[in-house]
């Protein structure tokens, strides 16, 4: 690697960054456009992890190519890009360990917009875990670790058959979706720290111990399994929220 870093310049014509910081400072990498504009990217590099979802056929390496090219060009700042990349790495990772204590757990992932369906299924087509897509799958058995809810309006079907409801969009700064709607339908809440979109109501159900924040994959994953042997805080959460949008109707 490098021998590569300091004698192959034409690699960065390609898009690909060079670590090697004498040919970083030369003149023709100084020259190149936008390659010489990131290159202080090696100063909080790191070597990726030894771990399943990790390398080029891996989750992670999916993930990254379906968020950055928007983030280099243009579409979504490079935030957007990274925070969303991350979300989608966090809900892999919490399940899988979930699975290793609850083995027939199923996740149903709901992406919000229409256009993230296809996105989120290359993500599990090589997540190492089996998933089905609702469309295909309506009058069929579930019988996979993932099912991937591609339709919309049914949101509120499936939190009402679910054990457990994350509301994601809150653990990076996307600003949290709607936690009213698992609350009414009586479901216990997790939700990730940034909920600035709904800032009022969280602060409400975190108050009154209706939902629990976590922060990563980890306290995402051993919460539900907390919950999943501990009724009697499933039964005072729901019944906390439902408190609280009780005292909220008619308010404005």
């Amino acid at each position: 690697m490098g021998w590569f870093s300091k004698n192959s310049l034409y690699w960065a014509t390609a898009g690909h960054y060079l670590p090697h910081r004498p040919t970083v400072e030369s003149p023709f990498f100084q020259n190149m456009w936008p390659n010489s504009g990131y290159a202080d990217v090696g100063e909080v590099g790191f070597f990726e992890p030894n771990h399943p979802i990790f390398g080029i056929a891996g989750p992670t390496y999916d993930v990254m190519g379906n968020w950055f090219p928007g983030g280099v060009n243009g579409d979504i700042s490079v935030e957007e890009a990274i925070q969303g990349a991350r979300e989608e790495i966090e809900a892999i990772r919490a399940h899988k360990s979930i699975k290793d204590k609850i083995p027939n757990a199923l996740l149903i992932l709901a992406p919000r917009k229409p256009e993230r369906f296809h996105v989120v299924s290359k993500i599990l087509d090589q997540s190492g875990l089996s998933y089905c897509k609702w469309s295909e799958s309506k009058e069929k058995k579930i019988d996979s670790d993932v099912l991937l809810v591609d339709t919309l309006g049914d949101l509120l079907l499936f939190y009402s058959v679910s054990d457990v409801s994350f509301v994601g969009g809150s653990l990076f700064d996307i600003g949290g979706h709607n936690l009213i709607e698992p609350a009414i339908l009586m479901k216990p809440i997790l939700t990730g720290p940034k909920l600035d979109n709904v800032q009022e109501i969280a602060d409400q159900f975190r108050s009154n111990r209706a939902i629990i924040i976590v922060s990563n994959h980890k306290d995402l994953s051993s919460s539900i399994i907390d919950l999943s042997d501990d009724k009697e805080r499933c039964n005072e959460m729901t019944s906390n929220a439902k408190q609280v949008i009780e005292k909220n109707k008619g308010s404005k």
